[in-house]
């Protein structure tokens, strides 16, 4: 360690400490990482957005009622949630007309935010179709549930 004295000007200062600093090492980010040492670089997997509804989509679920897992081949944002699709076909069909195939409340669970009073996010893999319109279930109790009394579990709107 090496010890500064007297006064510097902040111009000085910054030469000084840089001379002392980068002799041995970098300082970034306020890490001090060596020159010898790559700095880490993000991946693009770690960069990429996770797809909404666990990558499922929508409209193969809807028209097909057949639970598909996409890539990210086809994609589009809708609310601010990236969406995956089976094929360019699926995609244009839900940009055409993506309030038919968006789920209600969001994907959120009714039956958990009526019983529990907590917005679980439902799963694709207990989705329902309820007149018309895509509805996702915490497990399949809650889908159950729903089946058994669903005006129960419809919002009301005020």
């Amino acid at each position: 360690m090496k010890k500064i004295t007297g006064y510097y000007t902040p111009r000085q200062l910054d030469a000084k400490l840089d001379e002392i600093c980068l002799a041995k090492h970098e300082v970034v980010r306020r890490q001090v990482v060596r020159k010898d040492k790559p700095i880490p670089v993000r991946t693009a997997k770690a960069t990429t957005p996770k797809p909404a509804f666990n990558g499922h989509c929508l409209v193969s679920l809807f028209d097909n009622q057949k639970l598909k897992v996409c890539t990210l081949d086809h994609t589009t944002n809708y609310r601010g949630q990236l969406l995956c699709f089976a094929s360019a076909k699926h995609k244009q069909q839900f940009d055409a007309e993506p309030r038919k195939y968006w789920p209600a409340m969001d994907g959120v669970c009714s039956v958990s935010l009526i019983d529990q009073k907590k917005p679980v996010t439902g799963k694709a893999i207990w989705g329902a179709i309820y007149h018309d319109q895509l509805w996702f279930f915490a497990d399949k109790a809650s889908r159950n549930k729903f089946a058994d009394s669903p005006t129960t579990y419809i919002p009301r709107i005020k």
